[in-house]
């Protein structure tokens, strides 16, 4: 079962934030607030650097640990995340990075049929027979894994050009995938303006449990095969491109402005093998007798374009806030827009801690096939549309009633707190945590609301 987190850019690195917010940040410790340049004959002594109690090797090492548990409500799906992420810098200009992934992911999603006056009968892809109760959301259980593991290298090409080159690969029961990428960061005006361009590519292996149902059959016209694995059974291939085109300005000594472009274009097997679409009499909205659940079937291509805007204020007396404004769509229709603020606050005290509080609104239209359920002719049924009519589902283009792609929004409130740890050994580190929870609704009122908690811990040691 292919996990169904929100999918990661898994190869395009977040390196322009990182090195301006790191030259904004440098540029406010280096510049008094009332002007003036910070003289050389003004600084410190250089102390005598301590002879370290650790292998050499280990200098300027950063490992981190992350753990994240994500549970939807009534009884839906869990996940628990973990991620080890070690970071090594060669010298002022070269760093190597290292990450694992390991994700568990169990519970149940909804198939895409409709609630029926009488039982339906569920079959899944192993084979197992499932009889959903009458009026109730009909769900299919989900257990899966995936492991993750990722490569990137940062290097020079001059002294102002910047490059990073990363790889990846996951690997699921029913699914794997493999992907590279490369990007190039150019700083001008003394590292106040940033340029950064990326480009990546992933291929992805997809072999349904019991095997892929044709597109837009009949539920009981197709026989998949019996068992949990999909060793021997026949694959499909997707294959996507991903860019990105980025600006980054230092305004001020408290001011960061990012902008960015982004883009993709995915071709291959794009149709999700585990959901289903009921077919359903005009007059009762019951599903058909022989008739009434169908596979579903989406287009095989499909290409997307993007923009975000990121200001970045350091506020008085320490205070980081971060709002972002994020536009998309594509050429299945589906228009979204995201409105997303961070504010990191320090708090008093002798040992460096604080709390992020993070609110995100996210809202967007439905993809043109997508259809709540088919009818088999004019209705009075709420929500029917003239594309949902249909005397014959099989000479439909594409057509899903996968909820994550009808109109929808969501909102996410979160809170976090983190902590500087008193040093152990040769060891400095930090703590970060956070608890949040997302209220995700469908705007046609069709589908029931969502409502999920999560929790994050995260440790930095370095040394």
């Amino acid at each position: 079962m292919q996990l169904k987190s929100p999918r990661r850019s898994p190869i395009i690195p977040p390196t322009l934030a990182g090195a301006c917010a790191s030259v904004l940040a440098t540029t406010l410790q280096a510049v008094p607030l009332g002007g003036g340049a910070l003289l050389e004959e003004d600084a410190a002594p250089p102390a005598l650097a301590p002879q370290p109690r650790y292998p050499r090797w280990l200098d300027d090492t950063r490992a981190s640990g992350s753990s994240l548990l994500y549970r939807e409500g009534d009884g839906r799906i869990l996940v628990w995340e973990n991620t080890l992420d070690i970071r090594h810098t060669l010298d002022s200009d070269r760093s190597l990075s290292l990450s694992a992934t390991s994700d568990l992911i169990t519970g149940a999603s909804p198939i895409g049929t409709v609630p029926s006056q009488t039982p339906q009968i569920i079959t899944s892809a192993s084979g197992q027979s499932t009889t959903i109760a009458p009026g109730e959301l009909p769900l299919f259980s989900v257990s899966d894994r995936r492991l993750a593991v990722a490569g990137q290298y940062r290097y020079p090409l001059n002294e102002s050009l910047r490059a990073t080159s990363g790889a990846s690969f996951a690997v699921e029961r029913d699914f794997s995938s493999i992907g590279l990428a490369q990007t190039f960061s150019h700083g001008l005006r003394h590292a106040l303006t940033t340029w950064e361009a990326g480009l990546a590519m992933e291929l992805d292996d997809i072999r349904p449990l019991g095997g892929t149902p044709p597109p837009l059959a009949r539920e009981g016209s197709f026989t998949l095969q019996s068992g949990e694995e999909a060793d021997d059974v026949p694959g499909k291939r997707r294959l996507s491109l991903e860019w990105q085109l980025g600006l980054s300005q230092i305004l001020s000594r408290r001011l960061l402005l990012q902008g960015q472009y982004f883009g993709g274009h995915l071709n291959g097997y794009l149709t999700d093998p585990y959901k289903r679409i009921s077919y359903v009499s005009a007059l009762s909205g019951e599903p058909l007798p022989g008739q009434g659940t169908w596979t579903e079937r989406r287009p095989q291509r499909r290409t997307f374009h993007g923009l975000s805007l990121t200001l970045l204020a350091y506020l008085p007396h320490d205070p980081v806030w971060r709002n972002r404004i994020r536009l998309f769509r594509d050429d299945w229709q589906i228009r979204a827009a995201a409105i997303d603020s961070r504010l990191d606050l320090p708090l008093p005290g002798p040992t460096p801690h604080g709390l992020t509080l993070h609110a995100r609104l996210y809202r967007q239209s439905a993809a043109w096939f997508y259809r709540y359920r088919l009818v088999d002719g004019p209705s009075d049924l709420p929500g029917v549309r003239p594309q949902d009519i249909t005397r014959d589902p099989t000479r439909l283009p594409a057509a899903s009633a996968d909820w994550r792609l009808g109109n929808l929004q969501d909102l996410l409130i979160d809170i976090g707190y983190r902590r500087t740890l008193p040093s152990i050994w040769w060891l400095d580190g930090e703590l970060r945590t956070r608890a949040g929870r997302l209220v995700q609704r469908d705007r046609d009122e069709l589908f029931p609301r969502l409502t999920a908690w999560y929790a994050q811990i995260d440790l930095s040691l370095k040394w």
